[in-house]
């Protein structure tokens, strides 16, 4: 395997969730069937990256972060503390968000972490963090929503999720952590999209697939 981007893998093993960062893809296939989205058509996956991502789809997360300790000599994986709405593992490139806590009035505060959805293609993952955000929830059904309509494989958040009912009805896998009612609106900021970020000790660096990266 040609190894040119850092992603991640995640999986689900006995309530324990371990993310690999591995190239700039992440491994995560949901075992849940999930409700039908309608098909986007967003930049089609090259031969080598749909390759990529079968691959890693048909492996165990297990062997992933196995493999990536003996070749770095590091841990690659997130804590125990990251957990699954409903046990899953699913793939894709990565699509990263970070939010910075400030409280403020502004309506547009958190207009970016909308954006990054829009603006992402099919097989992507959401990889939010919310500074110190374990009580507060980076998404929920709207956001998960979106992210379904627009075939994203699902979302890993530094931080809490809610809605958590809705999302398992329509079978949108999401690891985050922990379920808590509270919103974003009026304590965050968007602070950027696209770019490197730190998710629950892991490194993860956006897709070459993904847009642009953008700050405000």
């Amino acid at each position: 395997m040609n190894i040119r981007r850092r992603p991640f893998a995640f999986h689900l093993g006995v309530g324990i969730a371990t993310l690999t960062c591995f190239v700039a893809a992440v491994l995560f296939a949901s075992t849940r069937p999930s409700a039908a989205a309608p098909q986007q058509s967003g930049t089609a996956l090259s031969g080598e990256d749909a390759s990529l991502l079968d691959g890693y789809r048909h492996v165990e997360v297990a062997s992933v972060s196995d493999a990536m300790e003996r070749v770095t000599g590091k841990k690659s994986y997130m804590s125990h503390h990251m957990r699954p709405i409903f046990p899953s593992k699913f793939a894709g490139f990565a699509v990263t968000v970070l939010l910075k806590k400030e409280a403020n009035h502004d309506p547009h505060a958190l207009d970016g972490m909308l954006a990054a959805i829009d603006h992402g293609a099919p097989n992507s993952v959401y990889v939010m963090v919310v500074e110190d955000g374990s009580d507060i929830a980076g998404m929920g059904g709207l956001m998960g929503t979106a992210m379904s309509a627009r075939n994203f494989s699902g979302a890993v958040i530094e931080g809490g999720v809610r809605d958590v009912a809705y999302l398992q009805k329509i079978g949108f896998p999401v690891f985050a952590l922990g379920i808590v009612p509270s919103t974003s609106v009026g304590h965050y900021r968007f602070a950027g999209a696209n770019i490197p970020v730190t998710c629950d000790g892991v490194a993860v660096r956006p897709s070459r697939n993904s847009n642009p990266s953008w700050r405000q």
